[in-house]
């Protein structure tokens, strides 16, 4: 996102992150990822994730669409 300045740039970009909702964003991919991204925006500055919760959307959803967890060699499509 250009700017004049850095800080003008930086608010660009943060207001397009605003901009942009997690149906848009995660169109077209599995649901998993849209859960995953609920989550982290719910997530406040301080607060520790639940890495065990995010693991498990994405594990799931890799073997409920045929991919093998353990096998790190994958696309989306």
């Amino acid at each position: 996102m250009p700017g004049r300045s850095k800080n003008e740039k930086y608010n660009n970009i943060k207001k397009k992150k605003l901009e942009v909702t997690v149906d848009e964003l995660c169109k077209g991919y599995p649901e998993e990822f849209k859960d995953f991204m609920n989550y982290c925006r719910k997530l406040s500055f301080t607060e520790d994730p639940d890495y065990k919760l995010m693991i498990g959307f994405f594990e799931g959803c890799m073997k409920k669409n045929g991919f093998d967890p353990k096998v790190c060699d994958f696309i989306w499509n």
